[in-house]
């Protein structure tokens, strides 16, 4: 099968060169080249697609989608790019399958590579600023990917305060006398400052409550976390942190008590103005 197994519509066109045609990459995304000489006169648009492989043993699991009709120029010789999509769970590993462009066949091989993907949802959590408390959240897990997952632990998080340099620097200002102090005073105050404030902020922890969850290919599972709120954290102040889980991230928001979501202008709703537009009093 290295070279043309019957002929092709175009009588003028053939395969450039010996041996199999190669594609590598992620299951949704397999990428390769396929060479081909045309001597004709007029320029051959030729469909293409798979089939299954002469060995069964070997034989690759059903392509999603098509490949794209190839074009090759009259006189030329043409290298033209092909791109598969499989189904995104076929696991990593060398399948054996027919590439046929018009009449044309030959060998090809998917060399389908690993793929590490979990997705998370939601992927950002609002939890109330309690110092030393822990909470539990629901997320949803599913594994995009096409090898199992174990997920185990999440590391730990560093969450940033949104007034952290503001605070810095109040600090700052506050411990160095403004008559004697000078700029050095006032920079090593700085730094001492900034190295308080980190260690008063410690680090986030999110365990999983079941201990672990194993994930096979496209498999979901719901999962509780603890969220544990570092005791040393400022209860006025508003935190923000992301960790990263398996190709995706995980964020958490901490927020004073009773803080509620910004509700946004509600404008005029029924003219489909907003304040900022509507007629004032007098106009026309």
């Amino acid at each position: 099968m290295a070279g043309a197994a019957s002929l092709s519509p175009v009588p003028e066109v053939n395969f450039a060169g010996d041996g199999p045609v190669v594609l590598v990459g992620r299951p949704d995304a397999l990428r390769g080249d396929l060479r081909l000489r045309n001597d004709g006169p007029r320029r051959a648009l030729l469909p293409a697609g798979l089939a299954a492989g002469d060995d069964a043993g070997s034989e690759a699991p059903a392509p999603v989608g098509r490949l794209r009709p190839v074009k090759v120029p009259a006189g030329e010789t043409r290298t033209v790019p092909l791109t598969l999509r499989m189904d995104p769970t076929t696991p990593p590993g060398e399948y054996h399958q027919t590439l046929t462009v018009g009449g044309l066949r030959r060998e090809a091989v998917l060399r389908v590579l690993e793929r590490i993907e979990l997705g998370i949802e939601p992927g950002a959590l609002r939890v109330e600023n309690r110092p030393g408390q822990t909470v539990r959240r629901a997320v949803q897990l599913v594994n995009r990917g096409n090898v199992p997952l174990t997920l185990e632990r999440i590391d730990p998080m560093v969450v940033d305060d949104e007034l952290l340099d503001c605070r810095i620097l109040r600090r700052a200002l506050a411990a160095v006398d403004e008559e004697t102090g000078g700029l050095q005073e006032f920079l090593d105050e700085l730094v001492r400052q900034a190295k308080r404030t980190l260690d008063e902020t410690g680090l986030l922890e999110l365990v999983l409550a079941s201990g672990s969850v194993t994930l096979q290919p496209g498999e979901s599972a719901v999962a509780e976390l603890e969220v544990r709120v570092p005791s040393k954290l400022d209860p006025r102040a508003r935190y923000r942190g992301r960790v990263g889980v398996y190709g995706t991230s995980l964020g958490v928001t901490l927020v004073p008590v009773g803080d509620r979501p910004a509700a946004g202008r509600r404008g005029n709703r029924r003219s489909g103005r907003s304040p900022s537009t509507a007629p004032g009093k007098g106009r026309s």
